[in-house]
């Protein structure tokens, strides 16, 4: 099992887009994930779950994995949770 925790960097925090940016993710993964914000906590990365977390920039996350690659996970879902999304992408024209 490894830990670790993440800061929400996202302006707008992690509302749909971003929430389905991650779950698609780590959906192919079979570790255990379990996610801790805002007084609640999630054991499953879908969409649902992370916008039930209410996630809004600066938040901290805590994060807990277990399995197999429980280091690439941890490693990914930080990252991820710390991008700065930008949607529409940046240069399409719009």
């Amino acid at each position: 099992m490894v830990k670790g925790s993440a800061i929400v960097t996202n302006t707008n925090g992690i509302h749909v887009r971003p929430s389905r940016v991650i779950a698609s993710a780590v959906a192919s993964h079979t570790e255990r994930i379990t996610l801790k914000a805002n007084g609640f906590t999630v054991t499953q990365v879908n969409m649902m779950n992370l916008l039930s977390l209410g996630l809004k920039e600066g938040d901290k996350v805590e994060i807990t994995v277990e399995g197999e690659a429980e280091k690439q996970v941890l490693a990914q879902l930080t990252a991820l949770l710390e991008t700065r999304f930008e949607f529409p992408p940046a240069g399409n024209g719009r």
